[in-house]
């Protein structure tokens, strides 16, 4: 594996490299994992992330007024953990890969749903495979989401960030997302439809019994649903590349489609013998990492979502460790597949930037490797990296 900008971070102290190998989604090609994950861990990560944020905006919410410019994190927070239980665990639930029983799935899934108000087992499973088969085509069926939310094919970059940003605001767009959440929740089997009501009166019966309706809207409700969405709608964008070109179904066009998402910046490369200048490259590098980095990896890149072309390739791969499963099989080749893996790395923006954008109408030469992408300079092909 060549350089990345996760390479230039080998100048930092190893006590810092698990946090930054968790943060930027990449691994050093000769690290060993210093935990490693099982399903039922993930779970528990997942639901304690949720526990403290919705723990923390109650303490926010029940302190002194200021504290409540601090609801931010505990959304940050809670947003952070549902999106993981619903895109990460319930996802490997409907793929039968979180337990290696098909009824422990069924019953993590949908109580995962129920409590989200997301889409049940049944309909998440099917459109899920669907996409799995037809991803990034006219019959994709995330494709036929997002085209409701007013994304077209052929957008420019200029065009397509207003798009993200209007759409984000949109009370429109969040009506509509919360409407179907309802309604996916009401139609499922009658045993779902009866666990949803259970659910909601539960939950009626004890705002009415606390008198805690704003506390519920502040602290649950509203994460569960404006941030919530947000996320969605970015990851949705992000996950894929929206080539304009279809090479026809096969793992060609996996490979081309899929691509995984690094956060992180190159570190400084700053002489000491210039200590201000070293000071203040620094200083910029930590608080881009803490400000923009580390937010973006909570709200939208939670779990094995950095890797998610490796789930594509792989269904069937180490999803709990996917960082660690990602690069052992770029070290070994890359087995089966024509092409590569691609890497896009940076902030938010350069991967939805780079998803719209076709690398492989830039470049005539093999793609027998994978490619480092960084959107903010263009989009262009900084280097390859050969399986």
């Amino acid at each position: 594996m060549s350089a990345s900008a996760r390479e230039t971070m080998r100048v930092l102290p190893g006590f810092l490299q698990p946090f930054l190998t968790w943060l930027t989604g990449m691994p050093f090609s000769d690290q060993q994992p210093l935990v490693h994950w099982t399903a039922g861990g993930r779970a528990i990560y997942a639901v304690a992330t949720t526990s403290i944020g919705i723990g923390l905006g109650i303490c926010i919410f029940n302190g002194p007024p200021v504290d409540l410019l601090c609801l931010p994190v505990s959304w940050l927070l809670t947003t952070s953990g549902m999106r993981d239980l619903y895109a990460v665990i319930e996802h490997y639930c409907i793929h039968n890969s979180f337990s290696s029983s098909r009824l422990a799935n069924r019953i993590v899934g949908e109580l995962i749903s129920t409590t989200l108000l997301a889409a049940p087992y049944d309909l998440f499973r099917h459109d899920h495979l669907t996409h799995h088969h037809t991803t990034r085509t006219d019959d994709d069926p995330d494709v036929r989401f997002l085209r409701t939310t007013g994304f077209r094919r052929g957008m420019t970059r200029a065009e397509f960030r207003r798009y993200i940003l209007l759409t984000s605001l949109s009370p429109w767009f969040h009506l509509k997302y919360l409407a179907s959440r309802l309604k996916w929740n009401f139609t499922a089997p009658p045993y779902r439809v009866a666990i949803t009501v259970l659910y909601l009166g539960g939950v009626a019966w004890s705002i009415a019994v606390t008198g805690g309706l704003v506390e519920w809207l502040v602290v649950f409700a509203f994460p569960a649903v404006i941030p919530f969405q947000v996320a969605s709608l970015i990851n949705y964008h992000s996950e894929h590349r929206w080539l304009d070109h279809e090479p026809g179904l096969g793992r060609i066009h996996t490979a081309r489609v899929c691509v995984g998402r690094f956060c992180g910046d190159p570190a400084p490369q700053i002489s000491t013998s210039n200590v201000p200048s070293w000071l203040a490259a620094w200083g910029v590098w930590w608080t881009r990492v803490l400000f923009v980095h580390l937010p973006y990896r909570l709200f939208v890149l939670v779990g094995d979502q950095s890797q998610h072309d490796l789930h594509h390739r792989r269904p069937g791969s180490d999803w709990a460790n996917a960082a660690y499963a990602r690069r052992d099989d770029i070290l070994k080749g890359c087995q089966g597949w024509p092409e590569g893996y691609s890497d896009v790395w940076g902030t938010m923006l350069d991967h939805l930037d780079a998803c719209i954008e076709d690398p492989f109408a830039l470049s005539s030469g093999s793609h027998a490797g994978a490619m480092t992408i960084g959107a903010e300079q263009g989009a262009t092909i900084a280097g390859y990296r050969h399986c």
